[in-house]
């Protein structure tokens, strides 16, 4: 007995869809890959689940990504911050080697 294959999409409303069915599986599974409504879509491959995934709206995306650039923002800030009060201390080492060094020069001798 030959059992069927399925696409099937949920929204997130929770409506369901069913984007393929047939005895080909190869078709349903192209309508797997080509699904791109935000919700969840799954696969269902001689009647059993094969495949599920989540796609996202243009809007979630969108959100996710601007939420990743002002992460990025952030941390280049801190990061930024941190080496300049790097570079202040090393500047202040630098400053205590060199009046360190001069101190220990031999002061010049004065001719008679």
């Amino acid at each position: 007995m030959p059992h069927p294959s399925a696409t099937l999409h949920v929204s997130e409303k929770g409506t369901v869809t069913v984007l393929a069915a047939s005895l080909d599986a190869g078709e349903c599974l192209e309508k797997y890959r080509d699904c791109d409504k935000s919700g969840k879509v799954y696969f269902l491959r001689r009647g059993h689940l094969d495949k599920d995934k989540k796609v996202e709206s243009k809007e979630e995306i969108l959100a996710k990504a601007k939420a990743i650039e002002e992460s990025n923002k952030a941390r280049a800030a801190g990061v930024l911050k941190q080496a300049e009060s790097d570079a202040k201390a090393a500047d202040e080492v630098a400053k205590k080697a060199k009046a360190k060094v001069d101190s220990l020069k031999p002061a010049k001798a004065v001719k008679k």
